[in-house]
């Protein structure tokens, strides 16, 4: 057994339908922080298209062509900046509902050192986006210098 695993052969594997649990998991957080991610795509390849059509237009000196071409690029890339807006608002709400909940419980947090400027105590409010911003830094730093680690998505 522990041979297939080590080949990567994964299909006798107990934990391989935890793993795909996980999957799920994390697929559905991700639809959840970003709603409108495949809308998004489809509107920027359809505003690329436009944006070729329109040089296109240019070139050929259809001038009303190429004012109604860029006219309704413009739209489309409103409409994308409104869906960026909206997938931020919720990638950004949980953090606040958890820092929310966390400065009812916690105001500060007692360091074991004190420190200049600060003392020996650190409110909830700057330590909490200090972490988020550290835990994001560091995510995207570990998954540049170790793709090999990263799961495949199916």
């Amino acid at each position: 057994m522990a041979g297939k695993v080590l080949r990567g052969d994964l299909s006798e594997w107990k934990g391989l339908e935890k793993v795909k649990n996980y999957k799920k998991i994390f697929a559905l957080a991700k639809n959840l922080l970003h709603p409108h991610r495949e809308k998004q795509e489809r509107l920027m390849s359809r505003i690329k298209e436009l944006r070729e059509l329109s040089s296109i237009a240019s070139e050929a000196g259809m001038h009303s062509m190429y004012q109604s071409l860029n006219k309704e690029a413009n739209e489309l890339f409103m409409e994308y900046l409104v869906l960026c807006f909206l997938d931020g608002m919720s990638f950004l709400l949980p953090h606040a509902v958890i820092l929310w909940l966390l400065s009812i419980k916690f105001s500060t947090l007692a360091l074991p050192v004190s420190l200049p400027w600060v003392g020996n105590q650190i409110g909830i409010i700057v330590l909490y986006p200090l972490c988020a911003v550290a835990f994001y830094a560091g995510r995207g730093y570990y998954r540049k210098r170790c793709p090999q680690i990263r799961m495949s998505s199916t």
